[in-house]
């Protein structure tokens, strides 16, 4: 039988394995922003801050999505926007397919689903610096039901 003190240490040691398992060297930056209710308006855009560094690497850039049952759409259509300190300003659009036809879930989990999609690889940034990435849903709803949360990842060239 385990006393409540092994239990404890046991608990402690698993969540640091988990901790140490998720973390990827190759990441420069990782970030979600967490939609209230899982509800995602248009005029609510996601909005991340890259400070990159070193101009000379190439990097692979990631979109995630989290989403549940409630989203009733087979794709999800993204407008990104980038800019950076000199105010350069470039959009983008996006179509990610978060569903086959029959309506199984490509992402990965039980009730939320995560889907982790390639937005740039091998992109070279042309200068070190901010930047800032505004990320808005581009469907015809207004108001966008089951997007629980929208993630930005920019990993060190070759990350997979």
């Amino acid at each position: 039988m385990i006393n409540k003190k092994s239990s404890i240490i046991i608990s402690t040691f698993i969540s640091l394995l988990f901790l140490l398992s998720a973390c990827n060297p190759k990441e420069i930056y990782s970030e979600f922003h967490s939609l209230p209710d899982a509800i995602w308006n248009k005029n609510n855009p996601a909005v991340f801050e890259v400070e990159v560094q070193d101009s000379t690497l190439a990097y692979d850039l990631f979109i995630n999505v989290r989403n549940n049952n409630n989203y009733s759409f087979q794709n999800l259509w993204l407008f990104i926007e980038s800019n950076d300190e000199t105010g350069n300003i470039t959009k983008d659009t996006l179509n990610i397919e978060l569903a086959d036809i029959y309506g199984k879930w490509h992402g990965k989990g039980f009730s939320i689903y995560s889907l982790s999609f390639p937005y740039k690889e091998s992109y070279r940034y042309p200068n070190c610096g901010k930047y800032t990435y505004k990320i808005e849903h581009g469907m015809r709803e207004e108001t966008l039901l089951g997007v629980s949360d929208i993630g930005f990842v920019v990993s060190k060239g070759g990350n997979k």
